[in-house]
């Protein structure tokens, strides 16, 4: 938007000293944009929140494609086929990356060893 601010000295403004005419053009500023910065304020909200919905939608995707296929390999288990050694490292090191080493001793799964 385009803005015109006309300024000038009133006759009797520098009696109030430079602070009265500070407040003085921050309050004629304020009203010439308030309505557009209003606007504006309400249309980055709006993004905002579009934003956080979308990042949100794509992280609980992301969760539920991990946590699927922690689904097989725990059905896979449950029918008597037993995890590989891999799997089983693979699936401790992702519990500790989301929960701490408390989260791998409650699941019963081995720790992780770090690959060197």
């Amino acid at each position: 938007p385009r803005f015109e601010f006309h300024g000038g000295r009133p006759a009797l403004g520098a009696l109030g000293g430079r602070g009265t005419q500070e407040r003085r053009i921050a309050s004629r500023l304020g009203r010439a944009i308030g309505e557009a910065w209003t606007s504006a304020l309400v249309n980055y909200v709006g993004l905002l929140n579009s934003w956080c919905a979308g990042v949100v939608r794509q992280w609980m995707a992301r969760f539920e494609a991990y946590a699927e296929g922690y689904r097989a390999q725990a059905q896979r288990t449950a029918g008597g086929t037993a995890l590989m050694q891999g799997e089983a490292e693979g699936i401790a090191a992702d519990l500790e990356a989301l929960g701490g080493r408390r989260a791998v001793a409650d699941s019963g799964v081995p720790a992780a060893t770090p690959n060197r």
